[in-house]
């Protein structure tokens, strides 16, 4: 399963939703926000907190809807 995480330098809770997605073999295409631009551009986009997380077009949400998006999961699909 491929997923993209919006992010932006520092964020904790980034770094930790990449290394849950490795954790679990998946794999991840970063849009990292870390100019002015961009960061506008994500509020715009109706975003208020990092990191958000997508897999294909659908959202999950943040790293905690990341985790219960997990443990939703059978280990089959690991």
């Amino acid at each position: 399963m491929h997923f993209k995480v919006i992010t932006k330098p520092g964020c904790p809770y980034c770094d930790q939703a990449k290394a849950l997605i490795k954790m679990k073999g998946h794999t991840y295409e970063e849009d990292r926000r870390d100019t002015p631009a961009g960061l506008d551009a994500f509020v715009q986009e109706g975003f208020r907190t990092f990191p958000q997380i997508f897999v294909g077009e659908k959202l999950i949400g943040g790293f905690d809807q990341l985790k219960v998006y997990f443990a939703a999961m059978p280990d089959d699909d690991f």
